[in-house]
């Protein structure tokens, strides 16, 4: 090998560590930014999961109720056989 062809694969090899460099530095910058959008993302789940835990408590509230007015409700009312009231 002569010292032209030498000097040609040195320099593409260093054009490619040029680009190689570009490279890693986008790539380092994009995991930055996703380092930073995955933050945000498990701070809204965990919003998400706790809002739905209220909204779990909420419901389980609203049954509890709606199981004891239908109690009094049918406790209050008449009840009917064929049509007709019983004592």
């Amino acid at each position: 090998m002569d010292q032209g062809e030498y000097d040609a694969i040195l320099r593409s090899l260093v054009q490619v560590m040029a680009k190689q460099d570009i490279i890693n530095d986008d790539m380092r910058a994009f995991m930055a930014q996703q380092t930073i959008m995955n933050a945000t993302m498990q701070a809204f789940m965990l919003r998400v999961e706790t809002t739905l835990g209220r909204v779990e408590t909420t419901l389980g509230r609203v049954d509890t109720t709606l199981e004891t007015a239908t109690r009094v409700l049918e406790s209050l009312l008449p009840r009917q056989t064929n049509g007709q009231p019983t004592p």
